[in-house]
């Protein structure tokens, strides 16, 4: 008789197993379906450690925890905005390598100088002149190596520095007579 009642209610649906399966499938699409149409807000990233000093991260503030961080605060994408600051970029940018061809001349006016000095007294050999320019060249990409990252605004800032004075460094070593026959050319008309 028990088996009698079981099959009856499995065939006509009144299994509470079976209800229960359905009224959580249908609550899990609307729990879906809310939050596939509800709208971002604020995608904040906090930090905090909790009170065992372990490090915790989630996208909403904790209640009771102490030095709360945001380390990631998502904006909203503004193409004006974006464009004011790549137009600012460039201007720093262009005003970093004039100042770098500026320091340039102003190191080759200062080397021709010395060149022209040593010509009239005729004290440095030719090989003087390679080793001691070899040395300035050296010199200066040492000391741009050396600048904090901060000084140069980006990597890609710093490498064009430091490249400009290796290509510099370069030439010297394969064409010594080129290297002193040409004037120095600004940076940004290399770049």
């Amino acid at each position: 008789m028990r088996s009698q009642a079981k099959t009856k209610g499995v065939h006509k649906g009144r299994d509470p197993r079976v209800k229960r399966t359905c009224m959580f499938g249908v609550l899990a699409m609307i729990v879906l379906a809310g939050l596939a149409f509800a709208p971002q807000s604020g995608a904040e990233i906090y930090q905090w450690v909790d009170e065992n000093d372990v490090k915790r991260y989630s996208n909403t503030p904790p209640v009771d925890a102490e030095d709360v961080k945001i380390i990631f605060n998502e904006q909203a994408f503004d193409e004006s905005a974006r464009q004011e600051r790549i137009q600012a970029d460039q201007k720093e940018l262009n005003k970093l390598l004039e100042q770098v061809a500026e320091e340039d001349r102003q190191a080759g006016l200062q080397q021709r100088q010395k060149l022209q000095d040593a010509r009239q007294d005729q004290t440095l050999s030719r090989e003087d002149l390679i080793v001691a320019e070899k040395r300035r060249l050296a010199d200066k990409i040492n000391e741009l190596e050396a600048l904090p990252f901060s000084h140069f605004g980006s990597e890609n800032r710093r490498r064009a520095q430091i490249n400009y004075y290796q290509e510099r460094l370069r030439l010297l070593e394969k064409n010594p007579n080129k290297y002193f026959s040409q004037p120095e050319k600004s940076q940004t008309s290399t770049n």
